[in-house]
């Protein structure tokens, strides 16, 4: 759990930030090149994170030990899950729109 906390908090929460400053358009001209691939780095360390929390959560309740913060997890995971999918879906996002591929579209018929 120190891991997952001391890589979430240190490098990707200053980079998430950083992601956003670029988003709203005040990126330095060097870094323009980059930008189509922020979303993918924050994705990859989000998922890197993901997997210390899950190997913490696997390891806390196979083991049969009392885990006091077991709600507060799963609830952690699921966030983490869902900010790791939305990271992987901006990329993807992104990557269609610099390809001028139409957006996806999603069609329900009964």
């Amino acid at each position: 759990m120190m891991a997952f906390t001391i890589l979430m908090l240190f490098p990707i929460l200053p980079l998430t930030i950083v992601a956003l400053v670029f988003d709203l358009g005040f990126a330095p001209p060097p870094v323009t090149p980059l930008l189509p691939w922020k979303s993918l780095l924050v994705g990859l360390l989000l998922g890197l994170t993901f997997l210390l929390l899950m190997f913490d959560y696997v390891d806390a309740h196979l083991f049969q030990r009392i885990n006091p913060i077991a709600l507060p997890e799963k609830i952690a995971i699921r966030l983490h899950f869902l900010a790791m999918l939305a990271s992987f879906g901006m990329f993807w996002l992104h990557w269609r729109k610099r390809r001028n591929l139409p957006p996806p579209k999603v069609e329900i018929r009964l």
